[in-house]
């Protein structure tokens, strides 16, 4: 769940001030910004994209997928 969501980004991003989203990883490629949430409508936004006073409560985790060793060593 992310609240607090200021104003201007509930314009840009087309949500409320507060939404329950889901942690991702957008990209494998090294030196890049990958991690980032997805709201309920697919959009997706990298965390480097967050303003500071933004909240976010993780709520479960039951969904994180288990990541084989072999693809941890692949983005290495």
């Amino acid at each position: 769940m992310i609240s607090d969501i200021p104003p201007r980004l509930q314009e840009q991003w087309g949500v409320c001030d507060r939404e329950e989203v889901v942690f991702t990883q957008i990209s494998a490629a090294v030196n890049t910004y990958r991690d980032a949430v997805r709201f309920p409508d697919g959009k997706e936004v990298r965390l480097q994209d967050f303003r500071e006073g933004m909240r976010v409560r993780v709520v479960d985790l039951t969904y994180a997928e288990p990541v084989s060793l072999d693809a941890v060593r692949a983005l290495g």
